[in-house]
């Protein structure tokens, strides 16, 4: 009989000390993560989900699997709606996130990165770096992406809409492309079309993240876009 409550004293033990770890460790690093990119992504909520099924991989730099989502955020002055993040197997330096509340990126198995933008915010941040006269309105559907508006052109007052799509450049940048440029209903030389492009291009560098990325894929909806990202390897 004392060696049954011996042994089922020492399981307790040791079922207490392999949870302990888990329980203590995995939510100071969850906190350090949220803190981290609270601050970096001037973002008005963080929720984040370690998968971590000892806690000890935690200490040796190790995320098994990792959940983030973040709500109302901030790239290059552009307003993102949502940012949700998954990754397996992900390499840091825990030290110093648990002091400096800094992740410094190791490396990972797999890594994804989805940004949803509004329309409006788009429109915001075209205005601020572009278009401080708000002239031009942009348009987002599925099938592109558009502006639309009232310039002064050469001391001309031109009402127009330049269709485009956005395209990805040297990985991390979201540029708009016009691909169309119409006045009352009359097309214009290309010529007029690219010194438009000079006057109201736009470009967004996405590289803002604690890890090297590279957008695979953009999907344009009816008032928002969702871009996804991955991770270079």
């Amino acid at each position: 009989m004392k060696k049954q409550r011996l042994y089922a004293a020492v399981i307790l033990i040791l079922v207490l000390i392999s949870a302990v770890p888990k329980l203590f460790l995995a939510p100071r690093f969850a906190d350090g993560l949220r803190h981290y990119l609270q601050r970096e992504l001037a973002a008005e909520a963080v929720e984040v989900r370690l998968r971590s099924p000892w806690g000890f991989e935690l200490l040796s730099g190790r995320i098994p699997g990792l959940e983030v989502v973040v709500k109302q955020a901030v790239i290059e002055n552009l307003a993102v709606e949502e940012i949700t993040i998954k990754g397996e197997e992900i390499r840091f330096d825990p030290r110093t996130l648990l002091k400096e509340k800094e992740f410094l990126y190791q490396g990972a198995k797999s890594l994804e990165t989805e940004l949803k933008v509004k329309e409006k915010a788009l429109n915001e941040f075209f205005w601020e770096e572009v278009d401080p006269d708000k002239a031009l309105r942009l348009t987002v559907q599925p099938q592109g992406v558009s502006l639309q508006g009232a310039i002064n052109f050469f001391n001309m007052a031109l009402e127009l809409k330049m269709d485009g799509d956005l395209e990805i450049w040297q990985d991390t940048v979201l540029r708009f492309v016009p691909a169309g440029l119409t006045i009352k209903d009359a097309s214009l030389p290309a010529f007029v079309l690219e010194m438009l492009n000079e006057n109201y291009g736009i470009g967004l560098d996405l590289g803002v993240f604690p890890y090297p990325i590279v957008i695979s894929d953009v999907n344009l909806l009816a008032g928002e876009m969702v871009v996804r990202i991955g991770v270079v390897e």
